[in-house]
């Protein structure tokens, strides 16, 4: 998988909990990236050392633009299908890991952060997350890749 270069529409299987994110300047994140936040607390597409807040739910173009000018919509809490390599039944209750916004492993190596945990599998190379970056503070630091709460 590679960095996202389009909108990418993701299947979410329920709508829960959303947040909304200012954007940072000469930032453009595509619909899908997961969206990340440095320490300045502006939204770009996620990058390594990144706080993780949630996945795209518009594309927005910053480029232009100031820090906080526009804000983009994030999925912050919820279930998502993911493209993931490597997957077995036996990987129900695995991490998954994040490197950039688009770029999803099972392994911890060379990863920027924990995403969330396989909660089901819907075919041998898609699987459903379980995510949360509002109501579980440990999931929101990108660096902590060992919980899988």
């Amino acid at each position: 998988m590679a960095k996202l270069t389009e909108d990418t529409v993701r299947v979410f299987e329920t709508q829960y909990d959303n947040n909304t994110v200012p954007v940072s300047a000469g930032a453009k994140i595509f619909l899908g990236a997961v969206v990340g936040c440095a320490s300045t607390g502006y939204g770009h597409e996620f990058t390594a050392g990144d706080i993780v807040v949630g996945f795209a739910q518009d594309s927005v173009d910053n480029t232009n633009g100031s820090d906080g000018d526009i804000k983009v919509n994030v999925k912050a809490v919820g279930k998502i299908v993911l493209e993931l390599d490597g997957i077995t039944q036996a990987s129900i209750g695995s991490g998954v890991y994040i490197t950039e916004d688009n770029t999803f492993s099972l392994t911890e190596e060379n990863a920027a952060g924990y995403l969330g945990k396989i909660i089901r599998l819907e075919d041998e190379t898609h699987a459903v997350v379980a995510f949360d970056y509002l109501h579980l503070p440990e999931l929101t630091l990108a660096t902590t890749n060992t919980t899988e709460g």
